[in-house]
């Protein structure tokens, strides 16, 4: 995997320090947030000092809860639970279209 700095990285002014993960981390949530809304798919972004940030998809069986992690390899990945299968790359094309696919799995 190619890490998601090198392959897109977010501009930063000259001057200023690039950006915390954390800061990383909410705006790859809400621009998937975004995404899905123009999938029709409706989500919300949490964001709490208890929990780990996470776009929140509503679903008939249940909450599905969507984080963006940065991997060993130093990929950034959206992931809904622990196994490989379970998580794909911030800056795939695909992304958004999988993870809508979600709230149809009931």
């Amino acid at each position: 995997m190619q890490p998601a700095n090198d392959a897109h990285p977010i501009h930063v002014e000259p001057g200023r320090a690039a950006l915390e993960r954390g800061q990383q981390q909410y705006l790859h949530l809400v621009r998937l947030a975004w995404d899905l809304h123009l999938l029709g798919v409706g989500s919300a972004v949490e964001v709490g000092p208890e929990r780990v940030p996470a776009v929140r998809i509503a679903r008939a069986s249940g909450p599905v809860r969507v984080m963006a992690w940065v991997t060993d390899e130093g990929a950034w990945v959206f992931t809904w639970g622990h196994s490989r299968d379970k998580r794909i790359e911030v800056w795939d094309a695909r992304a958004a279209s999988r993870i809508a696919r979600l709230a149809q799995d009931d």
